[in-house]
């Protein structure tokens, strides 16, 4: 009856751990070394006349991440650990010195991807992808 017992232990500690460790393959962020989540970058080219303002957003709360000047392209990073688990983010444009604003919406990425922006003059024109490093 213990011999049972222990063996009954044994086989439940092993899919235990069998469960455990097969997750990271479905997880869209790489972990460093030391152990916390890569963000991915936004590469944004500014085609408005303004300079504008980019914002990652989510939940209802938004993060300055960078600001891209008229005519230029630069490349942002969303700060690690505010996108979602499952990558899920946001990105919000606004114009300096305008009312008008862009918003992407959810969208899902890995670390091994980027988000690309594209601002135009007429900011509701504006697009956006997600495509791999």
């Amino acid at each position: 009856m213990i011999r049972t017992g222990r063996h009954l232990l044994t086989v439940a500690a092993a899919l235990i751990a069998a469960g455990c460790g097969g997750g990271s393959s479905q997880n869209p962020f790489r972990a460093g070394t030391s152990g916390v989540r890569i963000a991915p970058r936004v590469e944004v080219t500014n085609n408005n006349w303004l300079d504008a303002v980019v914002y990652a957003t989510r939940l209802g709360s938004r993060v300055r991440i960078g600001e891209v000047t008229s005519m230029s392209q630069r490349t942002l990073k969303i700060p690690p650990g505010f996108t979602g688990a499952d990558g899920s983010v946001g990105l919000q444009v606004t114009l300096i010195g305008s009312d008008e604003n862009f918003l992407t919406g959810e969208m899902r990425v890995a670390a091994d991807e980027m988000i690309v922006l594209d601002i135009q003059n007429q900011i509701t024109t504006s697009s956006w992808g997600i495509f791999p490093r």
